[in-house]
Parts: C-alpha cells; sequence; structure tokens
C-alpha cells in the first residue's frame, strides 16, 4: 500500500522510464524495514544509472526543508550538452493514503563546468512525511533525453512529520517549599505550566 502511494505519487512528475523491476524492488524494501519509508532513501526508480553519476558530492535535505546542492564540478559525457535537473518534492500522509501536496523545481546545467552551490526551498503544503526525488537528464543539442545509461531518478530523502513534544509535569511555585500547598497554589500552578506550553 505504502509503495503504490509512493510510485503514483511520482508517476506523473518523472520523465524516465522506471526500469521493469522497479515495483518489487521499492515492495521489497518497505517489507524488509518494516514499513518504514525512510528505508526507501536512495532508491532507484531507473536501477541501471544513479544521480551519484553526475553529482559526486551528494545533495542534502536541511531541517528546514531546503534541498542543498554543494559545489562540485560536473563532469563531461559524449554527446551531452545539457543536464536537466528535477527536483520533485511530495507529501505523503500514509496514515489517510493521499497525497497532500507536491512541489516542482527544474535547473538546467552545462556539463564540464564548476557548479556553484544552491539551496532549493521545498515548500510543500499538507501534513504527512516529504519524500524527495532528484531527478537527471543527459540531453542532446536537438532537445532530446539520451538512453537509459544517462537518466536518473532517485530518491534521496525522506522526512519525517515532526511532532511536537509537550511536557506534562506540575510545576510547583517557590513558596510551596516553605507553606502547605493550597488550593490557591494550585490553581497557580496549573496556570503557569499552561502558559509554557503555548509557548
Amino acid at each position: 500500500r505504502k509503495g503504490a502511494l509512493i510510485r503514483h505519487a511520482f508517476y506523473c512528475d518523472l520523465d524516465i522510464r522506471c526500469d521493469s523491476g522497479h515495483i518489487n524492488r521499492l515492495t521489497k524494501t518497505l517489507i524488509a524495514a518494516g514499513g518504514d519509508p525512510a528505508a526507501l532513501t536512495g532508491f532507484r526508480f531507473n536501477q541501471h544509472t544513479a544521480t551519484d553519476r553526475f553529482f559526486t558530492v551528494a545533495p542534502s535535505l536541511l531541517r528546514n526543508d531546503i534541498l542543498h546542492i554543494p559545489s562540485q564540478t560536473i563532469g563531461q559525457y559524449k554527446g551531452i550538452t545539457a543536464l536537466e535537473v528535477k527536483v520533485i518534492a511530495t507529501r505523503i500522509d500514509f496514515i489517510k493514503g493521499q497525497v497532500t501536496g507536491t512541489d516542482k523545481v527544474v535547473l538546467m546545467i552545462n556539463p564540464g563546468t564548476s557548479f556553484q552551490e544552491t539551496n532549493i526551498p521545498l515548500d510543500v503544503p499538507g501534513a504527512g512525511t516529504l519524500v524527495v526525488t532528484l531527478q537527471v537528464r543527459g540531453m542532446h543539442k536537438d532537445g532530446a533525453s539520451c538512453n537509459r545509461q544517462h537518466l536518473a531518478a532517485d530518491i534521496i530523502a525522506v522526512s519525517a512529520p515532526q511532532i511536537p513534544k509537550y511536557r506534562n509535569k506540575l510545576i510547583y511555585p517557590k513558596q510551596t517549599l516553605l507553606q502547605p500547598l493550597t488550593t490557591s497554589t494550585l490553581i497557580y500552578a496549573h496556570a503557569y505550566q499552561s502558559t509554557i506550553q503555548r509557548e
């Protein structure tokens, strides 16, 4: 079920043909991980090529949902005049079984050049797990994509939803150490505790 959600979430936005065994590979990965989507980090939709073929220094997802692509030298490939880099960020609510938001960003990079680091904010509304896929296509000068050896799409990051933490600890005023507790001091302590939680 989770594998089907992930496939349907990205199929419309992927511009490459997945290999014939990707469904079984996706399912096996989730089963081995007990259904934990985080285990899909590094999963290849095209097992013949990975994004590290093009980015020797891997991109990373920062805590504030910003994708950081480090500075590095982009290799030169025969017959390729440009690299189309597409970031697909999708938020999936696995409990409700639905996609709650998607964001896409496309970059064009010249091969054989020095790439300067860049930060890409991913604005994906809704609740759920954020799954980020990086797609890279080698392009000919006529705008056509290359063969599968130069087409990659990997899940590069999976970020679980953040659950707020609350402290259910009764806070007593300092004077309770010097005098017996009364009804008024208990009410005061409870109000003080609620103020801290809201902040």
